[in-house]
């Protein structure tokens, strides 16, 4: 197997200022050799002032906030792990100020005409992100603080939207972390500690802060250098079951649409070019935050495991793997696809993330956000489901089995939109083809009885299969690569499988036939009228037992109440029978 190589590098050193008479520059960095790194930092632990050494001017790249602690939260959505946006920026120097620029890469002019590239951007608006004064010497520095303790990650907007009170950046109680200050060789971060001043604040933020006036997190903002050249973007279709971004190209001719999409996706290389297997030169790894408790670990790394098999049917082998976290290793650093365990004061959705080159659609780095309570859900539904079995042993057992073979799907389903896949809510009426569906546990009637011994497929399924083929494949050189991508889809067609996305799917209004979210079967109305005899059974069968051991009886309303609607997603699903469409890209 092929091992990803280490790359944990050692931070740079901080360097402490002292004061020597010397010019100013000396007196911040004297006694400390410079520092050696993507950008080169500089931390006053007497002033707690941040500078940075100006030596990347007009070269872009990329900036992004996150959050290493979150607010806790599902309702806010300021969790543990966030990411932001992907800016694509470069410092400049206009007069005696080091700005950051913005760049605006969604108007473009691919061509080699420098007037007609010059054209597209002075149509376009950019963005000026701040504006710092210079420490000139025999070293020029720049003054960082105003940049990084600043609100560019949008916390006071998501408060406000959420209705959680007016609040706004409390200056005298935000400062920057001097263990947080890191510079690599292609990457640097900067975490902050930010304290948001607020009033009149809501629930949900009283729920998780102990003094709800006061909200304190930590921030980061990480400076990402642009990939190297040698990858090659992939033009998305609509039927690819990729992601996708756009812009806009007016370089393009008449007959060409202005509009260019690329599907999202890693780098990934074979040693050997072409469509038959080889070893790759360097893996996708993903890596599993250690935070995440057994036996839910396991269950997390096999199930995020399950994309091994459609690289190496792929070409790819040895191509994707999911391994621990190192000890010493940070999930917000940009260098690791990460698979992270995060806690909130209650349920909510777990979701998949990118950091992206704006520029081609390359995904940089994956980070799957699981919430932790989704499977103490699931156990509660299994709980309620087994409640009439006299065999407590075989209930318990059968109970944690269920759990555990969801959280295996949850981890195989958030990873694969990291690695550029989008929804496809058909699959479960497609023969379970695409762990990119939302599914809905298996519950059958065995002799009277629930049977919950196959709640959940296992493994990618044929249409997972195929989009990884077609987002990653590689193919032969001699032959038109956009003719073999669409054999491919008519392929994949000729196999019956079918895709209809997010966008077709989720709303109540959304018609099409076989596309639904959490529901099962080829036939949606049959699957009603069985799962309709497993609410029965399941209803008639449900008593205390449901409860944990040391929960009161006035729970048990909350396991009765997804037993009782049991059937709610199928009937939606039965429902777009009447007067729905079929229909495909």
């Amino acid at each position: 197997m092929v091992l990803a190589l280490s790359i944990l590098i050692s931070p740079i050193a901080i360097q402490a200022a002292v004061t020597v008479e010397t010019d100013q520059t000396a007196k911040i960095i004297a006694a400390s050799k410079q520092s050696h790194g993507f950008m080169d930092w500089v931390y006053d632990a007497d002033s707690g002032q941040l500078f940075m050494e100006v030596k990347q001017l007009n070269q872009p790249f990329l900036l992004i906030t996150s959050l290493p602690q979150g607010v806790g939260s599902n309702d806010i959505g300021l969790d543990r792990g966030q990411l932001g946006n992907s800016r694509l920026v470069q410092f400049e120097r206009l007069g005696p100020y080091i700005v950051l620029r913005q760049l605006n890469p969604n108007f473009r002019a691919n061509t080699q005409s420098t007037a007609e590239k010059k054209a597209v951007k002075e149509a376009f608006a950019e963005s000026i992100l701040w504006r710092g004064k210079t420490v000139e010497g025999k070293t020029t520095l720049v003054m960082m603080n105003d940049l990084v303790i600043n609100d560019l990650h949008g916390v006071v907007d998501t408060l406000q939207q959420t209705k959680q009170g007016s609040y706004h950046l409390d200056q005298s109680r935000s400062l920057v972390l001097p263990e947080g200050i890191k510079s690599f060789e292609k990457n640097a971060d900067i975490d902050v500690l930010l304290t948001f001043n607020g009033s009149q604040a809501g629930q949900y933020a009283k729920q998780v802060t102990p003094d709800a006036n006061f909200i304190s997190i930590n921030m980061r903002y990480s400076f990402i250098a642009l990939p190297e050249l040698g990858y090659t973007p992939r033009t998305y279709h609509p039927m690819s079951g990729y992601l996708s971004d756009s812009y806009l190209d007016y370089a393009q001719p008449i007959t060409n649409s202005v509009k260019q999409w690329h599907l999202l996706r890693h780098r990934l290389k074979k040693i050997n070019l072409g469509s038959a297997p080889s070893e790759v030169i360097e893996p996708i790894v993903y890596y599993l935050d250690t935070g995440a408790p057994e036996p839910i670990r396991s269950a997390l790394l096999e199930g995020a495991r399950w994309w091994s098999t459609a690289f190496e049917k792929a070409g790819f082998i040895n191509g994707f793997n999911v391994e621990m976290l190192p000890d010493d290793a940070d999930p917000q650093d940009m260098r690791y696809n990460v698979i992270q365990w995060v806690h909130r004061a209650t349920r909510g959705w777990s979701y998949g993330s990118v950091i992206t080159d704006p520029r081609t659609g390359e995904i940089l780095k994956g980070h799957v956000t699981l919430g932790s309570l989704r499977v103490r859900q699931d156990h509660l539904i299994a709980r309620g489901l087994t409640a009439g079995w006299n065999d407590r042993t075989a209930a318990n057992k059968a109970a944690m089995n269920l759990s555990l073979a969801r959280i295996r799907q949850l981890a195989a389903h958030e990873v694969g939109h990291t690695l550029g896949l989008d929804h496809n809510f058909s699959s479960s009426s497609n023969d379970n083809a695409s762990v990119m569906d939302y599914p809905h546990p298996y519950v059958a009637l065995n002799q009277g009885k629930i049977d919950i011994s196959h709640p959940y497929s296992v493994g990618v399924g044929a249409w997972d299969d195929f989009t990884i083929k077609y987002g990653y494949g590689e193919y032969d050189p001699q032959q038109n690569p956009a003719k073999q991508q669409q054999l491919q889809i008519e392929s994949a067609l000729m196999q019956g499988l079918r895709y209809i996305g997010e966008s077709d799917s989720r709303s109540q209004d959304a018609s099409q036939i076989y596309a639904s979210l959490w529901d099962n079967g080829s036939d949606a109305v049959a699957e009603l009228v069985r799962l309709g005899k497993v609410r029965r059974a399941a209803i008639e069968g449900f008593n205390h037992r449901a409860l944990l051991g040391d929960q009161p009886l006035g729970e048990l309303s909350d396991a009765f109440v997804p037993i009782y609607l049991l059937t709610r997603f199928q009937i939606n699903a039965a429902a777009k029978l009447i007067g729905g469409a079929n229909y495909s890209f």
